[in-house]
């Protein structure tokens, strides 16, 4: 080979030597001549090399270590459905290592992110690493992950084989081999030459022997995959046995040939597992019969895997421009997937020749299909989208021209033998224009619907039930957009599916089964969307639906892409014409938003404007909005001064310029100028990146130019479908989508001035004035009124109780009435209570009619009684009877019968009872206080002495000394209560002020009230309490206010605690009410024909 002098360093010393250049499997090799010349000695019981006075270690080769670990040198981001290759840092001394095979670490390698095993060349200290993300997410690795180790091996098991060759010795045997392909291939390569040339045909001839291996030779020939096993994850279920079903004795011989044949093919074996499902054997089109397992048991045990398909629109797109078509088709795909080894007993099956489980996947297993695309996608990845596209066991390989679609037909037959699999020459359909795929025909001039799938509708029996009617609707829907106006056409047949609905085949449900059967059979073929082109947006609506028209012009001609059709909902079915037709936009461009969401689109309208006039509830909502275009973003940041320098800064200035540039400018562009690295100019729109902090995921926010903000917002925060939520949530919602400068706040001052949101929403705080305190100091001082009911009709014809509270004594007196009328009321207090007790110096109750009438108020005029009463909705004004009312119904409800029609006669009992129990408050009984003495209980009578023995025992007491007695007591009693209601009441008071929160207001401020209205068939739950806002007149005191809501309005005397401030624009406010009104006003005078 030659020789090269190199310098070696040794300790501290570097001496050039001459080397021979050889093939080893180390760096390099010292020799004797080395160490004889540099007389270096070897102590090998110490194991170091003198040099001089240097020391060197040596290092056995036993204690090298043989596996490094593999990191990331930078963050990593694998775009889903895509292979990457990239550079990975050796961890330790990998120097002496030439070859080494890269393992992937177990934590990294899942059945999403997988890592390649490759050899490799560490000495370098950084190794190429394959990684592929298999999911339909971005998958984010930071720097420094360990992601596969690196184990050093034996050159000699190195297989020199070059990876073509062993592809090539995999899929196949040699041309020389070879010299005829077998009958089946022949078959294939007969109806894959129908378009093409002779020298086309010999290529295919020659790639058909190459990969003759590929291709089942019958049914029973079958590949076998070992990457990804079935697994069936039953967690900690026991074992499902199903009991043996009788066979048919015509099925029974048929059965027990086919189990035969699953045994000699290895694809079941005998079994001694504790799971046992049942077979169901099924007759095939050709009259065979096919063993099915019921596992429907073992399924609803086991975990589902939710590995995605691709969906069907997607790939029916992707073949976009393809000329020349091959789909392939695996020999019973399933058998050749292997079943993990401890979940081959899961399987097992019960039949006459005895208990039997599978070693390959059935069919009917729940996790089949996510097992089978995940191996599919593994096998052809870095091809799956890119030359071919995957669904379970069809594969489709496109292309746009004969060579490259030879070298991609080849490409994934290497793949396929590759994983050992085996595709059925059948099934295949090579080199043609237009080929069935997932029941469409699909050629370079569009997609149509496949006649072999719809030749059922054609033929289809008229239906007989619900379930006809959803069968045939589902086999029709699959192919939708093919059918101009569908949900039309389909309605009275959907009518018949609705819940609580009778069967009953009308003449329309006749011709809507029969139209659709006659426009399935001549649907159009629909073109390929082209990304660079506008598409034209055609939509209809009528009183029961709306339609769209998705089309573009290719080659001069107008093509449809697509037809959209949507059935309306009860509250849209009262939409104008108008309001239906841009429904139909917005439904069409959502429902196409994810495929086409940078492309512009062309409305075609046919309502003139005028039109949108003439709709009476006007709205604000975003489904009105039509899509804005890359145009229409451009023309509306450029009208905005401060984004217009932006956009003039970031197309002169590639870093970012100079301070003096901005210097003079507003401040909102020195904003943006801070943040220049974050700003990027798309298409001419500006945008801001930013980084979900929570996701770690990167998103573009457009920067709203200032006509736009008011719009945005509302649609951000007022519109149905964002729920008028609140501050966080609305700006979350913004800044996943806009951005402008002060953005938060400008966005909570909206949320916080919401008409809608304040006349719903709480306030963060509720306001709670503090107590305030009113205590009397003699019996009949203030009373308080109420009335309790409506009761049930007693026997006494009595409806209604009138309450009524001595506020010093707690004296409670209750007077049953049949009605609660002012007449009523007013005989019971004169015949009944003040005829007993005498005129009270005050009335206190609420605003019921019956104490604010004229006759009620007359009656205190004369007797001299203040009358005073609460606010409206405020009981705790009158706390005293309203408490006291519980405690009444309480009492009550402990001695009423079944009926509860003798309430009026437990009334007097319950009020004895309450009035000769001691009083939490003045801890005395209201009977001491009221009358100075205690009541007579049935108690008393029976076991305790007369209470005058035990007053005056011995003497007998004069009239004069008995009134002198009775006064001090009731002084002495009287004292010490008024002693403990002051003690009672500052403690109350002192409890209840923790908790108060009090607003200010003065005359002039605008305010909220907080109403209790409930309107007739309302749901009081769903109602707005809040009304608003009002103006307050007048400040009685720091509890009670005067407020008007208009000039013309009624004037409200209402508590502090029903009131919250206003933080909207109140101009605005009155001049919407203002035009409100003129409106109002003018349609009455349309109306009245004036």
């Amino acid at each position: 080979m030659g020789h090269v002098d190199l310098p070696i360093t040794i300790g501290n010393y570097t001496i050039i030597q001459k080397f021979t250049v050889a093939e080893i499997d180390v760096p390099a090799v010292i020799g004797y001549d080395f160490l004889h010349k540099n007389n270096c000695t070897i102590d090998m019981g110490k194991g170091v090399l003198l040099l001089k006075d240097s020391k060197i270690d040596c290092i056995k080769e036993s204690q090298m270590s043989s596996t490094f670990k593999i990191k990331l040198s930078d963050k990593l981001t694998i775009p889903p459905n895509t292979e990457v290759i990239i550079s990975g840092i050796v961890e330790g001394d990998s120097s002496s290592i030439m070859n080494a095979i890269v393992e992937p670490l177990p934590s990294k390698h899942t059945e999403t992110l997988l890592v390649a095993k490759a050899l490799v060349d560490p000495s370098c200290g950084q190794v190429p690493i394959r990684m592929v993300n298999l999911s339909k997410y971005e998958q984010i690795m930071q720097p420094f992950t360990h992601v596969a180790t690196c184990e050093l091996i034996d050159t000699g098991s190195v297989s020199n084989e070059p990876r073509s060759e062993k592809l090539r010795r995999l899929s196949s045997s040699s041309c020389d081999e070879v010299n005829e392909l077998p009958s089946l291939l022949q078959d294939l390569k007969l109806r894959s030459s129908e378009l093409l040339s002779e020298g086309q045909i010999d290529q295919l001839e020659s790639l058909l022997k190459r990969h003759n291996q590929t291709f089942s030779k019958n049914k029973d020939d079958l590949g076998r995959a070992t990457a990804i096993k079935h697994k069936i994850d039953t967690g900690n279920a026991k074992p499902v046995k199903q009991p043996p079903r009788r066979l048919p004795l015509t099925k029974r011989d048929e059965v027990d040939k086919e189990i035969q044949r699953l045994l000699d093919g290895k694809i079941i074996e005998p079994s001694k597992s504790p799971w046992a499902s049942c077979i169901v054997p099924v007759t095939k089109k050709d009259g065979s019969t096919r063993i099915c397992i019921d596992f429907r048991p073992i399924n609803s045990l086991t975990i589902k895997d939710s590995y995605p398909l691709c969906r069907i629109d997607d790939s029916l797109d992707a073949l976009r421009g393809s000329k020349w078509l091959s789909v392939l088709d695996l020999s019973s795909g399933y058998w050749q997937v292997e079943m993990d080894e401890n979940d081959k007993e899961k399987t097992a099956f019960t039949s006459t020749k005895g208990l039997f489980h599978f070693n390959v996947m059935p069919m009917g297993l729940c996790n089949g299909v996510a097992t089978f695309q995940r191996l599919m996608e593994y096998t052809l990845a870095g091809l799956n989208w890119q030359t071919c596209l995957i669904y379970i066991d069809d594969i489709i390989v496109f292309s746009d021209s004969f060579e490259s679609h030879l070298s991609r037909l080849s490409d994934v037959l290497d793949r396929i033998a590759l994983q050992g699999l085996k595709v059925s020459p059948k099934k295949c359909s090579l080199f043609q224009k237009q080929v069935s795929f997932l029941g469409h025909i699909v050629s370079s001039e569009g997609i149509a619907t496949d006649p072999d799938k719809i030749a059922s509708v054609k033929t289809w029996p008229l239906p007989k039930s619900m379930t006809d009617v959803r069968s045939f609707l589902g086999t029709c829907s699959y192919y939708r957009k093919f059918i101009k106006s569908f949900a039309e056409i389909a309605r009275p047949l959907h009518k018949l599916t609705e819940k609580n609905c009778t069967f009953d085949w009308t003449n329309e449900c006749n011709e809507a089964f029969e139209k659709l059967q006659m426009t399935l059979m001549s649907a159009p073929i629909l073109g390929y969307p082209d990304m660079t082109k506008q598409f034209i947006l055609d939509t209809d609506a009528s009183g029961f639906g709306i339609g769209a028209v998705l089309s573009q012009i290719h080659e001069g001609k107008e093509v449809v892409v697509a037809y959209y059709s949507k059935s309306l909902s009860k509250a849209q079915r009262q939409y104008c014409v108008t309001r239906r037709e841009l429904l139909a936009d917005q439904k069409e461009i959502d429902n196409s938003d994810e495929t086409f969401e940078t492309v512009d689109f062309l409305r075609m309208a046919k309502v003139q404007d005028s039109q949108e006039a003439s709709c009476s509830n006007k709205t604000d909502s975003a489904m009105w909005y039509e899509h804005k275009t890359n145009e229409e973003m451009f023309e509306a940041q450029k009208s905005d001064n401060v984004l217009f320098n932006l956009f003039r800064l970031k197309s002169d200035y590639n870093n970012r310029p100079e301070w003096a540039d901005v210097a003079l400018h507003d401040v909102k562009l020195k904003k943006y100028w801070s943040q220049w690295d974050r700003i990027v100019l798309i298409n001419n729109v500006l945008y801001r990146k930013w980084i979900n902090t929570t996701t770690e995921e990167s998103n573009l926010q457009f920067i709203v130019p200032e006509i736009w903000k008011e719009n945005i917002m509302k649609m951000l925060h007022d519109d149905i479908q964002v729920g008028h939520f609140g501050i966080h949530k609305t700006v979350a919602r913004a800044q996943n989508r806009f951005y402008w400068v002060n953005h938060k706040d400008e966005i909570t001052k909206w949320v916080q001035n919401c008409i809608v949101c304040n006349s719903r929403k709480q306030p963060p705080r509720k306001a709670k004035s503090k107590m305030k305190q009113y205590n009397v100091g003699a019996p009949m001082e203030r009373v308080a009124l109420d009335i309790i009911g409506p009761l049930p009709i007693s026997y006494k014809n009595n409806k209604y109780a009138l309450i009524v509270t001595d506020y010093f004594t707690k004296w409670v007196e209750g007077f049953p009435m049949p009605d609660m009328e002012t007449t009523t009321i007013v005989d019971n207090l004169v015949n009944h209570f003040f005829c007993r007790f005498g005129i009270p110096c005050q009335m206190h109750s609420d605003q019921g009619r019956q104490f604010e009438s004229g006759l009620f108020k007359e009656l205190c005029a004369k007797l001299k009684i203040d009358k005073t009463r609460t606010t409206s909705f405020r009981p705790q004004s009158n706390g005293l009877v309203e408490r006291y009312n519980r405690t009444l119904e309480n009492t009550i409800s402990k001695y009423i019968s079944k009926n509860q029609r003798d309430w009026d006669e437990q009334l007097p009992w319950a009020l004895m009872a309450y009035n000769s129990s001691e009083h939490e408050t003045t801890k005395f009984s209201p009977s001491m206080l009221m009358l100075g003495r205690e009541l007579q209980l049935p108690v008393d009578l029976i076991y305790g002495p007369h209470p005058q023995e035990i007053e005056y025992p011995d003497e007998t007491v004069s009239h004069n000394d008995y009134v002198k007695s009775m006064q001090e007591s009731i002084w002495k009693v009287s004292a010490k209560a008024r002693q403990n209601i002051s003690k009672n009441s500052d403690k109350q008071k002192r409890q209840y002020d923790v908790k108060a929160h009090e607003n200010t207001y003065k005359t002039g401020d605008v305010v909220w009230l907080y109403t209790f209205n409930r309107k007739p068939k309302l749901s009081p739950k769903l109602q707005r309490n809040w009304d608003g806002p009002y103006f307050v007149i007048e400040v009685i005191s720091d509890l009670i206010y005067k407020i008007k809501k208009t000039a013309t309005s009624k004037m409200q005397i209402v508590h502090h605690d029903r009131l919250k401030p206003f933080f909207g624009d109140v101009q605005n406010w009155v001049n919407e009410q203002e035009n409100q009104r003129t409106d109002n006003t003018v349609n009455t005078v349309v109306a009245s024909g004036i």
